[in-house]
């Protein structure tokens, strides 16, 4: 007889217990053979085992066998093949012991709906990841209940969209395939710093009335990690919508310039509306040195002026004040190529409830920037011009988009420059140094194939590309984001 068990994923198998005669001492198994493997090791249960076999006993008389597993690369599959004995025999149970942890896990929570838009705040969660291993917490949002697109073929060469419902009645060689909903759902985020589990601001775009998050555990021997729960804070916004932009979008580095920082709100009636700003940056914040509503200047208290952030209140934007432009003008130094400014609005009233996250975008015609990024100046630009070829690629192995091309130009130098190519995570962790190495004037292209420094491939989500060129005693660096989906 044969026993073949799927374990449903790799473990490190280290033991294995066959208990037989357990009724009748007289029915034990006396001859077997273990066989382990990372596929199924037989064809519809006949065919001979595909894998060599690890263990063999031979007159056993043991009604509980133990039986030690010699080390070995994670499997999936293990069969027991029973000889031919000259007596009945029975097995009672067969139990398989593994140490370690399985090579990667996955939770995805439900599509959770705060039956309206809301404003995200921080996201909590308490847990253990031990030294080695990695606990990987990701969000996104969206405006309707599922994240998923289907389709199927018409047969004249096309793809019409259909429901859930409708794709899962289809015959296989109807069905299209399922991609993500690029319309009304964000990408999974880049992984939340594990070490920031007392609180950490949601970077899914908001007000969203569906939410959603995961966590992918990936191990490393006998590190692993744990979540016990996710918690996430989030209000009724104060606004249905709020587009930011920041102005001029391009400084000498490390000079104080004047920057203009412009918000146009959306206020529907039910909204409470605002009469506080506040803007975080990288860059250091010098002043504030005044605020206009509708153009006209007002009144305005500088509740914080630290280094990386400011925070102002003014008289308060209402539904009558829809539409109406805000600007707040202030100095800052920009340190390094595509500083973001980040903002959100909040209530004075309401001083517990989260603040309402500003989405970049085209907030007045008066400025051409439409985004919240300052890039350096047009002289140092010159030196190091950046392309990538495509921005969103699937490093599946199926030979279509498996890899992003960074093409980069360098110009403007004297013999060599130092150049660095890498890919960072959104919450600062470098995940693989692409290139590094002594490049002259020219055009170069560095491949990054969605792997790591280990060599596994990258969870889906933003990654931010950096191209850095260390020449005439002058650093430029271009930054950019690509998305990694499956």
């Amino acid at each position: 007889g044969t026993a073949n068990i799927y374990l449903g994923g790799l473990y490190n198998i280290d033991r294995l217990r066959v208990i037989s005669g357990f009724t009748d001492p007289g029915r034990t198994v006396g001859i077997l053979r273990v066989h382990i493997g990372p596929r199924p090791i037989v064809n519809y249960g006949i065919v001979p085992p595909k894998s060599p076999w690890i263990v063999e006993v031979r007159d056993n008389r043991e009604q509980i066998l133990d039986i030690p597993i010699p080390s070995h690369e994670a499997v999936e599959f293990v069969q027991v093949a029973l000889a031919e004995h000259n007596t009945d025999w029975e097995v009672n149970e067969i139990e398989v012991y593994a140490k370690g942890f399985v090579k990667q896990a996955t939770y995805i929570s439900d599509v959770i709906d705060f039956e309206r838009p809301m404003a995200w705040g921080d996201l909590r969660w308490s847990g253990v990841q031990e030294s080695g291993a990695q606990v990987l917490i990701r969000t996104r949002s969206g405006l309707d209940d599922d994240a998923d697109v289907f389709w199927r073929f018409t047969g004249r060469g096309s793809k019409a969209e259909v429901s859930r419902a409708g794709y899962s009645g289809l015959k296989l060689n109807e069905r299209a395939g399922i991609t993500h909903d690029l319309d009304h759902w964000t990408f999974w985020s880049a992984p939340y710093d594990f070490a920031d589990s007392s609180g950490t601001p949601v970077v899914s775009a908001s007000p969203r009335r569906y939410f959603q998050f995961k966590i992918d555990f990936l191990p490393r021997e006998d590190a692993g990690g744990r979540v016990g729960f996710v918690e996430l804070r989030a209000s009724e916004p104060v606004a249905t919508n709020l587009v930011g932009e920041v102005w001029p979008v391009e400084a000498k580095v490390g000079q104080q310039s004047s920057f203009t920082y412009a918000l146009r709100p959306t206020i529907h009636p039910g909204d409470v509306g605002f009469d506080q700003l506040e803007i975080e940056t990288s860059s250091i914040i010098s002043a504030v040195e005044a605020v206009r509503i509708g153009d006209v200047p007002v009144a305005f208290t500088v509740e914080a002026e630290e280094p990386h952030r400011l925070a102002v209140s003014f008289p308060r934007l209402q539904e009558q004040d829809s539409g109406t432009l805000v600007e707040v003008d202030f100095a800052a130094q920009v340190l390094r190529y595509g500083a973001i400014f980040a903002a959100q609005v909040s209530d004075s009233d309401q001083p517990l409830e989260v603040p309402q996250g500003v989405n970049p975008g085209d907030a007045t015609t008066k400025y051409e920037g439409n985004r919240v990024s300052v890039a350096t100046a047009a002289q140092e630009q010159r030196l190091l011009q950046v392309r990538v070829e495509p921005t969103i690629f699937t490093p599946n192995g199926d030979g279509r988009n498996d890899e992003i091309g960074i093409f980069y130009h360098i110009l403007e130098i004297t013999g060599s420059a130092q150049v660095a190519v890498e890919v960072w995570d959104l919450s600062g962790r470098r995940v693989r140094r692409v290139y590094s190495g002594a490049d002259g004037i020219g055009e170069y292209e560095r491949e990054w194939d969605g792997r790591d420094e280990a060599g596994g491939l990258v969870p889906p989500g933003i990654y931010l590309y950096r191209v850095s060129v260390d020449a005439d005693r002058e650093k430029v660096e271009k930054t950019g984001v690509v998305y990694a989906t499956y």
